[in-house]
């Protein structure tokens, strides 16, 4: 079998995957669906885009005043940056507003 055409059997899988969660039709464990246009981000991102150390994150998460992280496996989490830049946009307006 020439590597091109087994390359794209092995892809065949993931493809299916990709375009299942485009259609909405996989699930959190919350039970939440996924929309298109949503995407994880590792903490190595969060800590950039955020500007605050893991250990405060860690805090606020736990005193419920930060999206909370999703569990993708062993040793593995992230968040959802729509969630995260909702939490930013209202650090803003809480900001201007004092």
């Amino acid at each position: 079998m020439s590597n091109a055409l087994f390359n794209s059997l092995e892809s065949i899988p993931q493809r299916r995957a990709t375009d299942a969660v485009r259609n909405g039709r996989i699930t959190s464990a919350g039970h939440a669906t996924v929309h298109s246009g949503q995407r994880f981000i590792g903490k190595k991102e969060l800590r950039n885009l955020v500007s605050i150390s893991p250990q405060h994150i860690d805090r606020l998460e736990k005193a419920g005043q930060f999206p909370t992280r999703i569990r993708l496996g062993p040793g593995r989490v992230a968040w959802l940056l729509s969630e995260v830049t909702a939490w930013m946009e209202a650090k803003i307006m809480e900001s201007r507003r004092q």
